[in-house]
């Protein structure tokens, strides 16, 4: 299987854009940030555009290497997609942020791959809302660490959490 890079291009200060082919398969992306590599995984029909989005990817994209697929396959295909992503981007292994829409996707990757998953985040908005846990439960110590996070509350709050946990705290 082949696979291909394009050159990232520019489109704002510190946000750049690109495509990747994995095999049969081309997906566009944006990138900001440097560091360990994080996706960014949302459902079709979640709107990236929320301020409660917008907080997550400022966060992470200040401190990691923030790569978020434009659009990726079903759910059905999600697993193998992200190895395949994942080699065009150039990455053994990354940790991944994805909403309730694609999280038991990115769980049975992160099962059948393990040595692809860095740390996991799932966003869900049945996560319990737990006070002394920044609205956030996990185990945090494993060697695959998740981290479940309520998408309510402060965006910004949650997304330090995220953050803090991204980076082994």
């Amino acid at each position: 299987m082949s696979y291909d890079a394009f050159g990232e291009i520019p489109v704002r200060t510190g946000t750049f854009r690109a495509v990747v082919r994995a095999g049969a398969t081309v997906t566009s992306y944006e990138r900001t940030g440097a560091g360990n590599p994080v996706l960014l995984l949302l459902g079709p029909d979640e709107d990236i555009a929320t301020p409660f989005w917008l907080a997550i990817r400022r966060a992470i994209g200040a401190q990691f290497r923030l790569v978020v697929p434009d659009a990726g396959p079903t759910t059905g295909d999600l697993g193998g997609w992200l190895g395949t992503f994942l080699d065009g981007l150039g990455v053994d292994a990354a940790s991944f942020v994805a909403d309730e829409k694609v999280g038991v996707a990115v769980i049975g990757f992160a099962l059948l791959a393990p040595d692809r998953v860095s740390r996991l985040v799932l966003v869900s908005n049945g996560c319990p809302d737990v006070p002394d846990l920044d609205g956030s439960i996990g185990d945090r110590k494993s060697t695959h660490p998740l981290l479940v996070v309520r998408a309510q509350g402060d965006p910004e709050a949650v997304a330090a959490s995220v953050v803090r946990f991204l980076a082994g705290g």
